[in-house]
């Protein structure tokens, strides 16, 4: 097992840890933080997929596994050619699996200042964050394919990884 640490940012710039630091100010939802990860995440995103494309299995994830892994899929499922409704739909299910971590985390949220209020917005995952999120990546890249190509993967390392998709798929 090799582990590989690639950080979307190099200081926590979660929506959690955003929150934390400032309660007074208004949570500006989801897909302002996953455009941010889009943009200033791209060295994590490529080591991802340069390792998903080396072949073997593998195991991505972050603190609640929604937010910066949410953005991760979104690349990963888009470039698999899933339509975007399911894409989203994925998205939205990790809110209700999130629902049982709610008992355990929200306590040491509290502890951190944060209100249930803040807490309650914080697990969330509206589908209209996700669809910002796509309608940024289509805007700007086109696709999880340009989105790729632009932070420097190679067209044979994106070949490779839509071949595992694909392979992974018919199995």
């Amino acid at each position: 097992i090799t582990t590989v640490h690639a950080p979307v940012f190099e200081r926590d710039a979660s929506p959690g840890a955003i929150a934390e630091q400032d309660q007074k100010q208004e949570f500006p939802g989801y897909a302002v933080y996953y455009r941010r990860f889009l943009d200033t995440g791209r060295n994590a995103y490529k080591t991802l997929f340069e390792v998903i494309a080396g072949g073997g299995g593998v195991l991505y994830h972050c603190m609640a596994g929604k937010d910066r892994t949410g953005v991760a899929t979104l690349l990963l499922l888009d470039l698999a050619g899933v339509p975007e409704q399911h894409i989203v739909a994925d998205y939205h299910l990790t809110e209700e699996e999130l629902r049982p971590l709610r008992a355990e985390w929200e306590p040491r949220m509290a502890e951190r200042g944060i209100t249930p209020e803040r807490a309650e917005q914080l697990l969330g995952a509206p589908e209209t964050e996700m669809w910002a999120t796509i309608d940024y990546l289509r805007g700007r890249w086109g696709s999880a394919a340009g989105y790729l190509a632009d932070i420097g993967l190679s067209p044979a390392d994106i070949a490779a990884v839509r071949a595992r998709l694909h392979s992974s798929a018919l199995e």
